[in-house]
């Protein structure tokens, strides 16, 4: 209920900022932009809620058969989760994994938070 509540705020023209540590998917989906945050506080990802599975599975990550997506992402972060184009990742790595995707999409003339969700359009 409090999640409805703040998106009707929302489309009213206000800004709401939530941080919530490993939600359930389902709540995770009502977002419409999210930032996952990794080791020293850097960013990882920022971006549409559902274009977060795409993003890491670009990046060589693959989640198992029926995982939570939004447990899945903290594994990935964590540096719980092997990566098939690198095989001796590190979690630290994701933030240079990000830093290069505002770049390709800066160069590509992808304004990553003008229009959520395009942020996949380009691997």
């Amino acid at each position: 209920a409090i999640i409805f509540s703040l998106a009707r705020l929302c489309h009213l023209g206000m800004t709401s900022i939530m941080v919530i540590h490993q939600p359930r998917y389902s709540l995770f989906t009502l977002f419409d932009d999210v930032l996952l945050l990794g080791k020293g506080g850097h960013t990882v990802y920022l971006g549409s809620s559902g274009g977060a599975k795409t993003y890491f599975e670009h990046r060589g990550f693959e989640m198992p058969a029926n995982e939570n997506p939004a447990d899945w992402f903290m594994d990935v972060i964590a540096g719980e989760m092997p990566n098939s184009r690198i095989q001796d990742f590190k979690p630290e790595m994701l933030k240079q994994m990000w830093i290069e995707h505002k770049a390709e999409a800066t160069q590509k003339g992808i304004d990553l938070h003008a229009e959520p969700g395009r942020e996949m359009d380009h691997k």
